[in-house]
């Protein structure tokens, strides 16, 4: 989250609480899709997707 900020609003929408969680730098993105409930490569894909092009979570 510190490298690519713009990824905060896709886990907020998906109610995952990483943001500010203490334990978030001790797991894995699969560990957090698990614990959330998440499908691991919709969670990828929509995580890539607003690195490459940040304005991509303006127009969703």
């Amino acid at each position: 989250m510190a490298a690519w900020p713009q990824v905060i609003p896709v886990l907020l929408e998906r109610r995952m609480a990483c943001v500010g969680c203490c334990m978030a730098r001790f797991e894995t993105l699969a560990d957090a899709a698990a614990i959330y409930g998440q499908d691991l490569h919709k969670l990828l894909a929509d995580l890539t997707r607003v690195i490459e092009n940040p304005t991509s979570l303006e127009e969703s």
